[in-house]
């Protein structure tokens, strides 16, 4: 009996096809970073309005502004705060991931667990963008120092490793059918 003639997984042509898309993701995300910095402000704007506060996003600029007729304040979705740049990096290990599996089903899990991880990250930034809003709105300049330097940086941190377990959790061991007998 010869394994090493064995053709491979019905399906695993797939595989190269996934992660050639996913490095695309990764590549526009760096190349339309400005754009992506724009939406983040615009869908905070939109999220801030939902609580109460007044927020408008400047049309093709990151800024969001925030605040009433006595104060008025603007902050600026900057390249160090948008989440393109990590959510590139995060595609392009999906990528370079999705290229190594052996198994359709096991692509399909990376393309998933992939896909889960950009989300739960965009909205742990989303969240952290709110955070930040509200203290400088409650708080003035001094709400932003604490929120944005000190709480802001932990979220980002937090929200990464959020997005790092999902991707493990979806690339595990996988169900009994993958498993080795012995």
């Amino acid at each position: 009996m010869i394994d090493s003639l064995t053709p491979p997984a019905r399906g695993l042509w797939m595989r190269w096809p996934t992660a050639a898309a996913l490095a695309l993701i990764a590549t526009l995300l760096w190349r339309y970073a400005a754009y992506v910095q724009t939406q983040e402000a615009s869908v905070a704007s939109r999220l801030i309005r939902t609580l109460g506060m007044a927020s408008w996003a400047k049309p093709h600029a990151p800024i969001l502004t925030i605040g009433h007729l006595e104060k008025v304040f603007a902050l600026n979705v900057t390249v160090e705060c948008t989440v393109a740049y990590v959510l590139g990096a995060f595609f392009l290990l999906g990528a370079i991931v999705t290229a190594c599996q052996n198994s359709p089903a096991r692509v399909l899990r990376a393309l998933v667990g992939v896909t889960v991880a950009a989300l739960v990250f965009v909205g742990v930034n989303q969240l952290r963008i709110i955070g930040i809003a509200v203290s400088i709105h409650h708080w003035g300049m001094g709400g932003y120092r604490m929120s944005h330097q000190f709480l802001g940086t932990l979220v980002s941190m937090f929200g990464l490793g959020l997005a790092c377990c999902v991707l493990l959790l979806a690339l595990g061991r996988g169900g009994r059918a993958e498993r080795p007998i012995m």
